[in-house]
């Protein structure tokens, strides 16, 4: 499943969907170039291509990308101090429907301002 994120302009999965796939993130190679968003540098691997993703709109028609690469973004692990004590905690992320994606299926982002309704047009 994935969460739209039109502030997201590539696609990307995240670590446990890798590890649902059978394969082992920590094996993938870093990308050449550093990602930034929002949180600041990500720990970020590649998924080679070729990747398709798919989805099935309202009208049950069935719309796929193929990607030559995938971003998937890997946990964020922290440690906190809680009551003295250190506390490791995981903070997975979701897998990313970006701008590339819906750019290729050529989508209008669509908003209803009376009833703050926000969809996707294919």
């Amino acid at each position: 499943m994935f969460m739209v994120d039109t502030g997201n302009s590539r696609t990307a999965i995240g670590e446990r969907d890798v590890v649902k796939l059978g394969l082992d993130p920590y094996d993938l190679p870093a990308p050449k170039t550093s990602t930034l968003g929002v949180g600041g540098r990500g720990n970020v691997r590649v998924l080679g291509g070729p990747v398709v993703v798919s989805l099935v709109d309202t009208d049950n028609r069935f719309h796929e990308v193929r990607f030559e690469n995938l971003s998937v973004l890997m946990n964020l692990r922290e440690t906190l101090r809680i009551h003295g004590r250190e506390k490791r905690i995981r903070f997975p992320y979701p897998a990313l429907l970006g701008r590339d994606y819906l750019s290729e299926l050529g989508c209008s982002l669509r908003f209803n301002f009376k009833t703050w309704d926000m969809w996707v047009e294919i």
